[in-house]
């Protein structure tokens, strides 16, 4: 990240650094002025690698990686360390020459221009996010440059994110707001490449490359793969999430089985939704003019809803995985494996429901509005999941 060029203001040295005081930054530990702290050349060096590589104080949809906004990341794991490195290491591509992957290195050996149009996996894992440059006076550090660093590049896919391709233009697949990253990890490492994105039929879906790689090199029935996402807005980061899944490679490379297993996680997704409208319409007017009414009791019982399912995907899974290659073809087949998660769905909804509804007042109208919503909750699972 450290730049010859001053890049940005000069700030603290403790800018990026939220133990010690600076500017009008308050805190409990370290009392005084941002200029009564400093630090030694070695204290610095140590700094520079604990300075967060996201540049996340910049107005939303500024870039903030080599993408923008932070994607989910996809990190297929091995049985030791080797394993998981080489898993993750991008395969050669028709983007670039053998010349090119061999010579552009990492930043600090092959600088990039200011408007950089293309780069290499090589340097897409250094790519500067920000940038800085200490300010050394005597023995002590007190100051430092800390600016923006490159802009995302618009057609860049990263090897370790799923991509939509669609009016010749590259879409990331980022961590939505409401349901947990596991939801969206599942698609993450079964819809293939073509898929149809949920957004527009224009859009098609490609997985990350890293996971097509660990899926067909692993000698396994089962390929392992971490997922990371977060939301941001400026300086504030919203949520940071972790998720693990343990996916049968033989239902990841059959299309037809990953489709199916796809729909049922969109069948959870209406139910999901179908619980949201129905807890909404408890109150009273059924929320109409407020767009909060019971957010936080929607939230939790979302929250609480999917908790209870999550137990349910990996036995849904190991079911589809156990299916002949053409147990498409058998209607019986595929309605034996996921009845149980479909009654999951089902009980889970009505549990969230009714532990909401319990609470609400007990006058004519407030029954009444139980009434209604209840039943229109019940029409809703029977399209749904019959």
């Amino acid at each position: 990240m450290q730049s010859s060029e001053p890049p940005g203001e000069e700030k603290s040295v403790f800018d990026p650094y939220p133990l010690l005081p600076t500017g009008v930054n308050v805190t409990h530990f370290a009392h005084g002025n941002q200029h009564q702290h400093g630090l030694s050349h070695d204290e610095a060096a140590r700094l520079l690698v604990a300075i967060s590589p996201f540049n996340v104080k910049v107005k939303t949809g500024s870039p903030k990686t080599i993408v923008g906004d932070p994607p989910i990341y996809s990190l297929p794991i091995g049985h030791n360390l080797f394993e998981s490195v080489v898993l993750n290491l991008p395969m050669p591509s028709n983007q670039f020459t053998g010349q090119d992957e061999r010579s552009i290195g990492p930043v600090w050996r092959t600088p990039l221009s200011s408007e950089p149009l293309r780069t290499t996996p090589t340097q897409s894992f250094t790519w500067p996010c920000r940038f800085v440059r200490l300010v050394p006076s005597g023995e002590r550090i007190q100051l430092m440059y800390n600016g923006k660093g490159f802009r995302s590049l618009p057609r860049w896919v990263d090897p370790s994110c799923a991509v939509f391709f669609g009016d010749d233009k590259v879409r990331h697949y980022r961590l939505e707001e409401g349901a947990p990253l596991w939801v969206d990890a599942g698609p993450l490492g079964m819809m293939r490449e073509g898929t149809t994105s949920r957004w527009s039929k224009k859009w098609k879906f490609a997985r990350p490359a890293v996971v097509s790689t660990a899926l067909e090199a692993l000698a396994a029935p089962i390929c392992t793969i971490r997922f990371y996402g977060w939301r941001t807005d400026q300086a504030k980061v919203y949520e940071w999430q972790r998720s693990e899944l343990h996916i049968p490679v033989r239902i990841a490379l059959n299309g037809r089985l990953a489709a199916i297993l796809m729909e049922e996680l969109g069948k959870a997704n209406s139910v999901s939704r179908a619980l949201r409208d129905g807890l909404r319409a408890l109150y009273p007017r059924e929320a109409k003019g407020n767009k909060d009414a019971l957010g936080c009791t929607t939230s939790r019982c979302e929250r609480m809803f999917w908790q209870r399912l999550e137990r349910e995907f990996a036995p849904l899974m190991s079911r589809f995985a156990e299916l002949p290659d053409n147990a498409p073809d058998t209607p019986s087949m595929i309605e034996n494996a996921r009845k149980p998660w479909r009654e999951a769905i089902g009980k889970a909804a009505i549990e969230q429901f009714e532990a909401s509804a319990k609470d609400m007042d007990a006058d004519s109208d407030a029954l009444e509005r139980q009434v209604r919503a209840r039943d229109e909750l019940n029409n809703t699972l029977r399209k749904v999941l019959e």
